[in-house]
This record gives structure tokens, sequence and C-alpha cells, in this order.
């Protein structure tokens, strides 16, 4: 493999990475806004009603298993796909991902990868058609794809009930 061709596959490492790593601030921002009205909603039903024991304990287990599934759901799957434990994606989904923010680079990176995928021996043409192909690809900024800000409409999810619960205590 060339060292063009490596500088792609870094490239879509380093978006694969930042992918993951905007999905966990995500889950993390959904997660804390779920716990939070969980935990107002629960507080709130039992200040609210006199309950007996079993409906307490149907509270009290079912906002755990809330939780636990948020948990699980929004922090623990994408650590595991940042810290590749489990099948991440593929080069091929992350061209995908990123030819819908850069379409004028879409087919490129693909039949990029398609070629990359064939062994060619240095010299030939399919050598050099890879080459070229990289050469092109290589001022595009693969992880600019992504943007953490775009998180920020997640915000009031965590800001809607933490105001409530500060204007409580």
């Amino acid at each position: 493999m060339s060292k063009r061709n490596n500088e792609i596959l870094q490239k879509l490492d380093a978006f694969i990475r930042k992918y993951y790593k905007n999905q966990l601030l995500k889950g993390a921002i959904l997660f804390l806004g779920l716990f939070l009205v969980l935990l107002l909603l629960v507080s709130g039903l039992e200040y609210l009603g006199r309950y007996t024991a079993t409906v307490r304990t149907v509270l009290f287990f079912g906002s755990l298993g809330i939780t636990l599934a948020g948990l699980v759901y929004y922090i623990i799957i994408p650590l595991s796909g940042l810290y590749r434990i489990r099948k991440t994606l593929s080069y091929e989904e992350a061209a995908y991902l990123i030819g819908s923010h850069f379409p004028e680079v879409s087919d490129k990176l693909l039949n990029t990868l398609q070629l990359m995928e064939q062994d060619a021996p240095e010299g030939t043409l399919l050598a050099a058609a890879i080459a070229q192909k990289s050469q092109e690809l290589k001022p595009v900024p693969f992880t600019a794809a992504i943007k953490f800000k775009a998180n920020l409409r997640y915000a009031k999810w965590v800001a809607i009930p933490l105001v409530l619960l500060v204007l409580i205590l």
C-alpha cells in the first residue's frame, strides 16, 4: 500500500473517531436530559402521591431500567465504537457520510476505496489511478463533515429539566 493510500485511510480513521466522539457528545446530552426528566417525574409523583411499597418498587425499578437502557444506548454503544470494542463504521459507510457532506468527493472517495481493495503492484495503471484519485482527495478535510455545534439543538433537553430542578430546589 502506498503512502497516499495510507493517508486516505488515516483521514478516514480520523473521521470515524470524530463521528463516534460526536455520537458520544450527543448521547451524553440526551442521557443527562433523560436522567433529569426521570428524576423530576419520579420525585414529583412520590411527592404528590401516597403510594404503597409495590408502586414505589415499580417506580424505582422502572426508572432504573430506563436509566440503564439510556446509559447503554447513548453512552456505552458510542464508547465501544470509539474504542473499537465492537464493529465500527466501515470505510465505505464513512465514505457515504463524507459524500453526503462533500458531494464533489462522494464518488471519488468511494471509487478510490474500491480500487484500493484490489492489490495493484506499483507502476500499473490501477496504481496510477489510485494515486491520482488520492491526490485529488488530499486537500479535502474529511473531519470537517462532523460539526460538534450541531449538538447544541439537544441542549434544550437538558436545560429545561435543569432549570425546573434549580427552581424547585
